[in-house]
């Protein structure tokens, strides 16, 4: 299963991230998504998968 987090270096989503990995969610099965790749490398370096998406680019 994957499960994606839009938004996920803003507060919300990082708590939402940090919470899903706490609770013992695979770091591989974890999709953050931001608007700015660069932002993501920390949770990339965990194992989490990464993306880039910007709602305004619809």
């Amino acid at each position: 299963m994957t499960i994606v987090v839009t938004a996920a270096t803003g507060r919300l989503g990082s708590r939402i991230v940090a919470s899903l990995l706490a609770r013992g969610a695979a770091a591989s099965d974890v999709l953050a998504t931001a608007r700015r790749p660069e932002a993501l490398a920390d949770l990339a370096a965990q194992g989490v998968r990464t993306a880039r998406l910007d709602y305004t680019d619809a």
